[in-house]
C-alpha cells in the first residue's frame, strides 16, 4: 500500500470537479512534490494502491485547512501528535508548497510569501559555498540538513524530541532523511 499525504491543496481541485464523476485526475498525494491519476466516482476517489476515501471523507479534511493528512486503511488521519516530554502538540501544517511544522500552534518556518522549503534555500545562500562537514542541532523537518548535503562532505542532524522526528517521518518532504520510514509509517 501506498502512503500519501493530502492537504486542503490537493482535495479542493477534486471536490471541484466531484459532479463530473466518473472520471480521471491527476492530483499530488504527497504535498505536490509530483502528481498520479487517480479515478474519481460518485461515491469518492480511488487511490492508485486501490485505498478508498469518500466525499464525504474529503470534505472533512478539506475543511482543515490547517493540516495535512495521511491516508490509511480508507481513512485520513491529521499528522498531529501530542510530546509528554515538552507538554506541545506538533502538527505537520501545509503550504502551496512545503510544509511548515506547528508547534503548539507557531510556525516552525517563514510562511507569509514563501515557503519553507524556498526560505531554507535562500538561508543557506548566505553562507554558500557550504563544503566539509555540518552539524545541524535541531532537525525539525530536515529540510536544512536535506539542502546542506548537496554540497557538504558530510551532514549530522540531531533531534531530541521523538515526537518531532515521527512528524518528519511522516512528511513527503523530508523523505531523503528517512527514506525507509515513509514507507512504513510507524517503523524504522
Amino acid at each position: 500500500m501506498g502512503n500519501y499525504v493530502l492537504s486542503h491543496y490537493q482535495i479542493k481541485p477534486l471536490l471541484a470537479v466531484r459532479p463530473e464523476a466518473p472520471t480521471t485526475k491527476s492530483v499530488s498525494l504527497n504535498l505536490n512534490l509530483s502528481g498520479q491519476e487517480i479515478e474519481l466516482t460518485s461515491a469518492g476517489v480511488i487511490l492508485p494502491d486501490g485505498q478508498y476515501l469518500s466525499w464525504d471523507s474529503l470534505e472533512q479534511m478539506a475543511i482543515n485547512e490547517n493540516a495535512c493528512y495521511l491516508v490509511q486503511d480508507n481513512t485520513g488521519h491529521k499528522i498531529q501528535f501530542f510530546s509528554e516530554i515538552l507538554n506541545r502538540v506538533y502538527t505537520l501544517y501545509p503550504t502551496t508548497g512545503a510544509p511548515t511544522m506547528m508547534v503548539s500552534g507557531l510556525p516552525m518556518h517563514r510562511i507569509k510569501g514563501i515557503d519553507p522549503d524556498q526560505d531554507t534555500r535562500q538561508k543557506l545562500k548566505t553562507v554558500q559555498p557550504l563544503t566539509g562537514r555540518v552539524l545541524d542541532t535541531t532537525m525539525g523537518l530536515g529540510y536544512t540538513a536535506i539542502q546542506a548535503a548537496q554540497t557538504a562532505l558530510e551532514v549530522v542532524t540531531i533531534e531530541l524530541e521523538p515526537t518531532v522526528v515521527e512528524v518528519c517521518r511522516l512528511n513527503p518532504w523530508s523523505q531523503s532523511i528517512y527514506p525507509a520510514a515513509y514507507h512504513a509509517p510507524g517503523g524504522g
